[in-house]
């Protein structure tokens, strides 16, 4: 008697917590149909679903989980959210250059608001030495991005990009540089994530 008391707890427990698993890994399968076949916005909102239990997903869906999130923010123009999802998948997964190309695009793209603010402010050395390093940290960050797609994926625009980006920095000795790190950038390019 008293195990089958125990057995019952037990399941009792024990059961929740497995069919919270399932529902995460439900909705993890109703978000890949729905980005894939459906509605971006659909899927956004089961994503959003998932977000509070995502530690449940296996890594490998993990990581998927956070570029297609990082991809259905940027389609939805909240390019802040889709920089953090973004983030962590270059985390978890350096090699992977997708994800790379795309925070490279979306931090220039918070750079270009401050080119006019530059230039307007330019009997101001104050405010123009302001936007201008905020400008420059900016384009720092853009570098490492475009030159880990540049080596995994040449691209003519990213290499123009990068040229244009080291010239701004006032760096252009890492463009007679540029071939090595791509060479050593090239090895281990994952082009797609797998479940």
């Amino acid at each position: 008697m008293d195990k089958y008391i125990v057995t019952c707890l037990f399941f009792g427990f024990v059961s929740p917590v497995f069919g919270q698993d399932k529902s995460v890994n439900d909705l993890y399968l109703d978000f890949s149909v729905e980005r894939t076949e459906g509605s971006p916005l659909t899927a956004l909102s089961i994503g959003e679903k998932i977000l509070s239990h995502s530690e449940k997903l296996p890594a490998g869906n993990k990581d998927n989980f956070n570029y297609h999130m990082g991809k259905l923010y940027e389609v939805n123009h909240e390019d802040e959210k889709s920089i953090l999802f973004y983030e962590k998948v270059v985390a978890a997964v350096p090699d992977y250059y997708v994800p790379h190309l795309a925070l490279g695009n979306l931090y220039l793209k918070l750079a270009r608001p401050l080119i006019p603010k530059i230039n307007a402010s330019k009997g101001n050395k104050a405010k123009y030495d302001n936007y201008l390093y905020q400008y420059q940290k900016i384009l720092l960050k853009v570098i490492p991005h475009f030159e880990k797609a540049q080596a995994c994926d040449p691209n003519d625009q990213t290499l123009k990009t990068l040229k244009y980006l080291y010239q701004s920095l006032k760096t252009p000795e890492k463009y007679t540089t540029l071939n090595t790190r791509l060479e050593t950038l090239s090895v281990n390019c994952i082009t797609l994530l797998t479940d």
